[in-house]
């Protein structure tokens, strides 16, 4: 297994009672509109949830014949995606693009993503995995057409964890938080929008992603020029009949 502390030889665990922290801390920040707080303590929950997780797909990663350009800092996602003028010029419908256009105008929101990004203890290799890791997050966000609000969040988080990228018992943190925001739309007498919601998040979008065996072992990479209806094609992502963009009733807006 390989290295990940630069000061310890020990393997990440899962740490329960830290993650239960970190998440009523993320509430409390977003229920305050604390932009900052709620990056800082949502990326510090994954981590207490992560365990090993990441280790493993990292071994993986290294097994695959594109591991010296994923791995490598120069031409790994990261940086890739760090090139907007690259990005910009890219086709319309290309995946680099798609990328560009998504997060178009939140410069503030990476820079404050980055700098709490728990990076410092960690080994460079697996710094730079964590890092493409993330960004795999925006990948996966593209390929499946979720767009940014709560709902599609939680969408994404269903897709990782059956996409294998991240661990299936984060579930029971992603559907709470969830589907409380749901149940505000059930009181204001839009069941219809409540089952529905379930009906995507439950069913539809685990399903969608079933072909996926891991989405950190794509190679990205080499996808950013393509255009982003032949990526899903090769994935065997089907378009989804039940969500749509902006799904707006259980933003973070409302």
């Amino acid at each position: 297994m390989p290295r990940v502390y630069k000061n310890s030889s020990r393997t990440p665990r899962i740490e329960l009672f830290k993650a239960i922290v970190s998440f009523v801390k993320f509430r409390i920040s977003a229920r305050r509109k604390n932009e900052a707080g709620r990056v800082k303590h949502a990326l510090a929950l994954l981590e207490h949830l992560n365990g090993d997780y990441p280790v493993r797909s990292l071994m993986r990663l290294k097994a695959t014949n594109f591991s010296a350009v994923a791995l490598h800092e120069k031409h790994s996602l990261p940086t890739l995606l760090s090139k907007t003028k690259k990005l910009k010029s890219l086709p319309k419908n290309s995946l680099g693009r798609l990328y560009y256009d998504l997060n178009e105008g939140k410069e503030d929101y990476f820079k404050t993503l980055s700098s709490n990004m728990p990076t410092d203890k960690y080994t460079d290799e697996y710094a730079l995995f964590l890092r493409r890791n993330l960004d795999v997050h925006d990948m996966v966000h593209i390929v499946m057409g979720f767009d940014r609000d709560l709902f599609s969040e939680g969408n994404v988080l269903v897709a990782l964890s059956c996409g294998g990228s991240s661990p299936y018992w984060k579930w029971c943190f992603i559907y709470p938080g969830l589907l409380t925001r749901f149940f505000d739309g059930v009181f204001g007498g839009r069941w219809k929008f409540f089952v529905l919601a379930c009906k995507i998040l439950l069913r539809e979008t685990p399903s969608r992603c079933a072909s996926v065996d891991n989405w950190d072992l794509i190679y990205w990479e080499k996808l950013l020029d393509k255009n982003i209806e032949e990526i899903r094609a090769k994935l065997s992502i089907p378009s989804s009949v039940l969500y749509k963009p902006r799904y707006i009733l259980f933003s973070e807006e409302r």
